[in-house]
This record gives structure tokens, C-alpha cells and sequence, in this order.
């Protein structure tokens, strides 16, 4: 042995390894305490600098590299346009009023908290519109109102010149007896003809009537709230909440209310503080609007949300893999004091790791952040094989100091050896574009070799201690089992053992075939959270989705033209831009309006409103009811039905009411739908003068959103599929890159990221793979040790695939890191 030894050269990396060793040895040994204190001084500054100084990176920016064309693309779109997607908040009721209402007094609070809510987009200011009504229509739909406003001058007179509920009945009545209901609701403000172009039955159209049965009879029972069941003479729809300037989706199901919340510096979860005070406004007032529910979604809240849970779930993660770890240890080791060693030593090394963190980064990301749960897992390892070791030496009689040096000897270059290659396979992630891989394998590279240190330098410090204090572990010394034993007599038949694993290997490879990736981010997050709900109520209601692209114009006509082209495309669902308030051919339309203009001149509402008589009203319901059953009999027609069942149920309720207040209601309720009827008609004769429609005139919160400072134009393209799944996503992105190669939005970010994540981690790999093996070759410098040093781990790789197929696992981006 002696002889061996002299022989081996100086340069010998083994010889170095050797000494390096015996050096740690003597200073662990005889100078045990100042060891101990040094790394406990060095834990506690790590933590000190960590507390004050790391912070978290909340922004997916940070996670790529700034000069990638498609990151520098969305920082120009954001540089000139507001973010109004990080926070929307959604309301849905079955009362348009409460939805309003709701909407109105929130906004009202987020205005008094402008720090937490600097920008808030919840209503165009439709002031601007009122005069301008008629250009919004079609030419043919101008026309088509020209002929029915001359053709009802009678019936709008009678109503004119007794405004009240019973004058307004009786003229229905007297419609349907001539036969002509559709000229109040449909030949009047709609269209009274079908698919076909061939005139509707007149009793069919009942619209105006049931809207005013329904309202009456919600009024008799005591709900005082009011829809106008006035058509807007423009449409032959009510008046809705898009109509008076709020976001919502196409039949006003969902209200839309756009926040631009403040971002929390240094805070994990970024917007968190702006989104916990959002979601205490909501409850705080949501009470208050029975029939109303609210949710919280948007790039920032499903963002925010997913790093709260990732925080939440790393710290519960780490907990239980450091109790996890301890109670194994203790329970394989049959003892207590030297696991419990290896752990303090495994938390110390941790500690260091943080410090290393904080001074060579700064920071975590949502990757990086996992680093503490990888360390736990991986640190531990080299304690395990440095006890077993330290164990067994003691067991043969060797002193405390034999022991340890014989431990660090023996167990030193296979320990010292995993940490390398563990170091260089989480090394070569930092050789990837994508920042948040790469600061990943920074950290946790870095941390292996700081955990190796405190194993093999303050836990034999750590066992020093404890057996000149407490002596050695008490009990006889550890005897091979009867188990154990038989479990290594299976490798007396490694021939078959061999056999078994090929075939398995065979099994499991065949799972390569249905290997796929998953790519819904949405599949990430924690199930059912609120963010991710209303996300998708937000895409399956409202053709509109919080990842969206965005196309930036050069000018008005070169929006128009983009426009025109996107409508076209099969994977988008809706265009958003300042166009949609531009009307096209305005000249054409003005000079039709002008020979609207005389025919609403005189178009004049007596100032008060008639005296409403109950018992006038119930004579005119019994007589509709009477027309209506009639033709019910006759043609069975919907409306028809509706109509009549709705009187029949109003005739119930009244006889269930003290008439006195069924009368005092229905008269407030006749005020209310005559105030509304006299601001409409001034509506349509204001309307009649109109001058053409600006930009520059157009409410600022639209041209904020939708035209920059230096005049470019935004186009927001909400897709028609489902762009979470990656082939939906390739189509829509094709279509709209043949429209202008320069789209952008957070849709384009997020599948550009998400390319560029998979390829570093594909990349990082097989870095990994060529640094470890050119490592373990230039270690054992022979390639059929290299071989079987490597075939366990790719074994063990196929396995798992096949494995993950079984149990119905795909590869996301969360899971390939392995």
C-alpha cells in the first residue's frame, strides 16, 4: 500500500483530492468549534443579505432575454399603448341595472385609491354619439326608417299628445285590431321582415308589449328597477348596456370593467397588494347587488395568483420534503442525534446558497424560486453516504478522528464526483436564452456545491462535537439482516434481473409513441381558482380573451385595410379598435338624414304626462288579451303566447295587491317610461343635423386606448379558438403573420416564451448530457465505465416516461426541468 501510494504523482488528481481531504479533515477535527461558528456567522449574514436585498422578478419579461425581435416587438406595442388587460374585472346578473349599478359604484371606489388603480376603462363616454346616431347606420337600414317614420305619423301623434302608460296601451290595442302591432316595434324602430325578405304576421311581433308586461309586472310586485322597453328607434333591439357605452360582451351577459393595476416592487406576486384590495372592494360591495356575481381575472391576476400558489406550495413543498427527508434518515439510520447533524448541516448549506443567490443574481424568478426544494432533495444525499460511511468505520473500532478522515477518503471523490456532475448538469442550463432556466441552473449549480461543502467540512465538525460531549451512538453495532441479504442474493441472478429491466425498457420505450407535451398554461395553474374560471367565461361567452394579439397601423387607412383582412380570417372572433367609431360613407349618410329631418321636426311630446287610471289600464289588458287569444287560437305563434300569458299572469298578480298601491306603483313606473320616451325622441331629433364623425373629437379614454401619442393605430385581435392548445395557437398566429409579420400582444409573448422555454430546457439537456460525460470519461478515463456509470440514469429516464404514460403525465413546462 505504501509502495502505491509513492508511486502516484503529485499532479495525480486523486493525490490532490487526497490531500485536499486530509486538510478538511484536520480542520474540521481540531478546530471544530471556529468551524462550526464561522458557518453559523456565514448562515446568519446569508440570511441578513437575503432578507434585505433578494428580490423577486414578477414580470414573464424578465424571464427571456431583452433583445429577442419578439420582446422588443411587445416593448414598443407597450411603450405607446396602456395595459388595460392586467385586471378585468367581470360582472354578470340578471338585471342589467344591478350589472350597471354594480359597475358604477365600484369604479366609484377604485377612483379613490388611484395609487393601487392608476387607469380605469370601464365606459365610453357616449355623449359624443347622441347626435351622430343615424351615421352608424347601414344606408339601406336609413332608408328603410325614412319610409316607416312617414308611414306612423298617427301613431306616434296619439302618443304624443297623451304621454301615459294607458294612452300607450290603448294604441296597442288598437294596432292589433287593425292587424298592424309590428308598425310600433317592428316597421317603426326594427325590421319587419324575416330571413326571406317576406313581411312578418303582424300580430307576431309583440316585442314592445312584452318588454312594457314584463317591466309591469316586475313594478307591481315591488322591484322599482327600470329597463327601457323603448327601442332605440334605431334598432329593433332594447336599449342595452353597450349601447350606453360599457364593455360587454355581445348580449350584454357579461359587464366588463378594464383595470391597469400598480405594480408591487420587490413583491413575488407583483400586482398582489392592488389585486387583494380589488377583491376586498368586490365583496364589500357585491352584497349590496343581489342577483349580481363578480369575478377577477387578467394577465396580472392569473400571473399573480400563480405566484402566490407557487410561493405557498414551494414553502409547504420544502417543509414537507425537509420533514420527509428527516424522519426517513432517522428511520433508515435507526438513530437520531447524527441524522438530525446532517440536517442542521443541509439547512446551513441552504442558508449559504441564499446568501450566494442574492449577491451573484439578486433575485428569483417563478423557476428559480423551486431552487430550495431541489437542494433539500439533492444536498442530502452526500450526508447520507458520509454517515453510512462514518458509521461503519466506527463500528470497526477506528477513533473519532480515523473515522472521520477514512470517511472523507473513501467517500470524498464519489460525493465530490455526483456534486460536479449534478453542478454541470443544472450549469449548463445558464448557456439558454431563457433567463429564467438559466438563473435557475446559476442558483441551484451553485447551491449543490455549497451543500457538498457544508456536508464534507461542518457536519464532521458537527460529529467532533457531539462525541467529545455525548460519546459515541449507544447500542451494540448494526448486523446485517436476514432482508437484507436476501435482497442482494437477487443479484446472484443479475442474468434475469438484466432481462427484466431490457424487457421493461422495451415496455416503456414504446411510450415514446404518445409522447406529447402539454402546452395550456391554463393546465398549471391551481384547479378552480377564480382568475382561471372567469378566464374561461370571458373566451366561451365573450369572444374575447385576456391573450390576445395586437397589430400596430401606420395610419387610418392602413388599420382599415388590416381590419378588413382580419374579419376574414377563420381563426379570429372579434377586432377591437378606434374604427368601430369612424362610420364608413358619412357624406352619403348625411344627405339621406337630411330627408329624415323634416319628418321629426314635429315630432313634439306634451310636457305632462296623462293621468293614470288602474281601472282603464285593466279594461285595455282584458281587451289585447282577448285579440291575442284569438289569433293564439288561430296561428299558435310564440309571441302571441308570451304576450298573452304575461297579461294573464299581470290580471293575477293585480287581484293579489291592494289596488290602491298596484296603482300608486304602475303610475311611478308610467313617469319613469314617459321621462324615458321624451329623452329618446330628443335623441332621434338631435340626431337629425348630424356633422361627421373625428378622431380627434372622439372621447379621450377611446383615443387613449387606441391611438398613440405619435399616431399610430392599435388593432386587438381576440381569437375565435381556443389559442391555449398549441395547434389553435400556430393557426391564429400564421393567420395573422400573413396580415403583418410584426403582430404582437401578450398571445405572441406567451408562444414565443413558450417555445424558447422548451428549447433551453431540450438545449440544457444536452449540454448536460455532453459536460457530464466528457466529465465522467476524463474522471475514469475509460469509455466502458463511462457507459455503465451512465446506463442506470438512462434507464432510469425511459422508465419514467413510461411511467408518466401509464398514469396519464404529460411534459409541461413546470415538469421538464427533469
Amino acid at each position: 500500500m505504501a509502495s502505491g501510494k509513492k508511486s502516484v504523482s503529485a499532479d495525480n488528481p486523486s493525490n490532490i483530492l487526497e490531500k485536499f481531504f486530509s486538510r478538511l479533515v484536520r480542520l474540521a477535527y481540531f478546530h471544530s468549534i471556529p468551524v462550526i461558528l464561522v458557518s453559523l456567522i456565514v448562515a446568519g449574514l446569508s440570511i441578513w443579505v437575503t432578507i434585505n436585498y433578494l428580490k423577486f422578478n414578477t414580470s414573464r419579461g424578465d424571464l427571456i432575454a431583452k433583445g429577442l425581435p419578439y420582446n422588443k416587438l411587445y416593448k414598443e406595442y407597450r411603450d405607446q399603448f396602456e395595459d388595460f388587460d392586467g385586471m378585468i374585472v367581470v360582472v354578470e346578473g340578471d338585471h342589467p341595472s344591478s350589472m350597471k349599478g354594480f359597475a358604477e359604484a365600484l369604479v366609484k371606489e377604485l377612483e379613490k385609491n388611484k395609487a393601487s388603480f392608476p387607469q380605469i376603462f370601464h365606459k365610453v363616454d357616449t355623449e359624443y354619439f347622441k347626435n351622430k346616431a343615424f351615421l352608424y347606420l347601414d344606408i339601406p337600414d336609413l332608408i328603410d326608417l325614412k319610409e316607416k317614420l312617414g308611414s306612423h305619423q298617427d301613431f306616434l301623434e296619439n302618443v304624443n299628445s297623451s304621454p301615459g302608460l294607458n294612452t300607450l296601451l290603448q294604441n296597442i290595442n288598437s294596432e292589433i285590431s287593425a292587424g298592424m302591432v309590428d308598425s310600433l316595434m317592428s316597421d317603426f324602430i326594427g325590421d319587419s321582415s324575416d330571413e326571406d325578405g317576406e313581411k312578418k304576421d303582424d300580430a307576431s311581433d309583440l316585442s314592445l308589449l312584452i318588454a312594457l308586461l314584463e317591466q309591469m309586472a316586475t313594478q307591481v310586485n315591488g322591484d322599482s328597477r327600470y329597463i327601457s322597453p323603448w327601442a332605440s328607434f334605431l334598432s329593433n333591439k332594447s336599449e342595452s348596456l353597450k349601447g350606453q357605452g360599457y364593455l360587454t360582451s355581445g348580449e350584454d351577459e357579461l359587464l366588463f370593467i378594464l383595470v391597469n393595476p400598480a405594480s408591487t416592487k420587490g413583491d413575488f406576486a407583483g400586482s398582489r397588494n392592488s389585486i387583494r384590495l380589488m377583491r376586498k372592494l368586490i365583496n364589500e360591495l357585491a352584497p349590496q347587488f343581489p342577483g349580481v356575481t363578480v369575478g377577477l381575472t387578467g394577465e396580472d391576476v392569473i400571473a399573480s395568483d400563480e405566484m402566490v400558489t407557487t410561493q405557498i406550495d414551494v414553502k409547504k413543498a420544502s417543509q414537507i420534503a425537509l420533514l420527509g427527508v428527516t424522519f426517513l434518515f432517522i428511520f433508515a439510520y435507526r438513530g437520531v442525534r447524527e441524522p438530525l447533524l446532517a440536517i442542521f448541516a443541509l439547512i446551513v448549506g441552504i442558508c449559504w446558497s441564499m446568501g450566494y443567490t442574492t449577491l451573484t443574481i439578486g433575485h428569483l424568478n417563478i423557476l428559480s424560486v423551486v431552487f430550495t426544494t431541489i437542494l433539500i432533495g439533492l444536498g442530502i444525499d452526500f450526508g447520507i453516504h458520509i454517515l453510512e460511511r462514518y458509521r461503519e468505520e466506527r463500528n470497526a473500532g477506528n477513533d473519532v478522528h480515523a473515522s472521520i478522515r477514512n470517511t472523507l477518503s473513501k467517500t470524498g471523490r464519489g460525493n465530490t464526483t455526483g456534486a460536479i456532475t449534478t453542478a454541470i448538469a443544472f450549469g449548463s442550463m445558464t448557456m439558454t436564452d431563457f433567463i429564467g432556466i438559466a438563473e435557475l441552473g446559476w442558483i441551484a449549480g451553485g447551491g449543490i456545491l455549497l451543500c457538498l461543502l457544508a456536508m464534507i467540512l461542518l457536519l464532521p465538525a458537527l460529529i467532533t462535537q457531539m462525541e467529545k460531549r455525548w460519546g459515541p451512538p449507544h447500542g451494540p453495532a448494526r448486523k446485517k439482516s436476514t432482508k437484507r441479504k436476501s435482497f442482494e442474493s437477487i443479484f446472484d441472478h443479475y442474468y434475469w434481473v438484466i432481462a427484466i429491466c431490457f424487457i421493461l425498457v422495451l415496455g416503456a420505450a414504446y411510450s415514446f409513441k404518445f409522447l406529447a407535451f402539454d402546452y395550456n398554461l391554463l393546465h398549471l395553474q391551481a384547479k378552480g381558482t377564480e382568475a382561471v374560471r372567469y378566464e374561461m367565461k370571458i373566451i366561451n361567452n365573450a369572444k374575447r380573451a385576456t391573450w390576445h394579439a395586437a397589430m400596430v397601423a401606420d395610419s387610418f387607412d392602413d388599420a382599415r385595410e388590416k381590419e378588413q383582412l382580419l374579419k376574414n380570417m377563420s381563426t379570429v372572433g372579434k377586432v377591437e379598435s378606434i374604427l368601430s367609431a369612424v362610420p364608413k360613407n358619412q357624406d352619403e349618410k348625411i344627405n339621406i338624414v337630411r330627408t329624415i329631418s323634416p319628418l321629426l321636426k314635429d315630432l313634439e311630446t306634451e310636457p305632462e304626462d296623462e293621468i293614470f287610471s288602474l281601472r282603464s289600464l285593466r279594461n285595455t289588458m282584458k281587451k289585447i288579451r282577448f285579440k291575442l287569444r284569438k289569433k293564439e287560437k288561430d296561428e299558435a305563434d310564440d309571441n302571441v303566447f308570451t304576450a298573452s300569458q304575461l297579461i294573464k299572469k299581470f290580471q293575477e298578480d293585480i287581484k293579489k295587491i291592494d289596488p290602491k298601491q298596484a296603482e300608486e306603483r304602475l303610475e311611478i313606473f308610467s313617469g319613469k317610461l314617459f321621462k324615458d320616451y321624451r329623452e329618446k325622441i330628443n335623441e332621434l331629433r338631435s340626431a337629425a343635423n348630424p356633422i361627421p364623425v373625428k378622431i380627434n373629437e372622439l372621447p379621450a379614454k377611446l383615443r387613449e386606448r387606441f391611438v398613440s401619442s405619435n399616431g399610430k393605430y392599435l388593432l386587438l385581435v381576440f381569437p375565435e379558438i381556443n389559442i391555449w392548445e398549441k395547434p389553435a395557437m400556430e393557426k391564429f398566429l400564421g393567420e395573422l403573420r400573413a396580415i403583418d409579420p410584426n403582430v404582437t400582444g401578450n398571445a405572441v409573448h406567451m408562444y414565443e416564451s413558450t417555445q424558447l422555454m422548451i428549447s433551453g430546457y431540450v438545449n440544457g439537456g444536452i449540454y448536460a448530457m455532453t459536460a457530464i460525460i466528457i466529465f465522467i470519461l476524463a474522471s475514469f478515463r475509460n469509455l466502458r465505465t463511462t457507459f455503465f456509470i451512465l446506463l442506470p440514469t438512462i434507464v432510469g429516464s425511459i422508465w419514467t416516461v413510461g411511467i408518466m404514460e401509464l398514469i396519464g403525465v404529460r411534459f409541461n413546462l413546470a415538469n421538464l426541468v427533469i
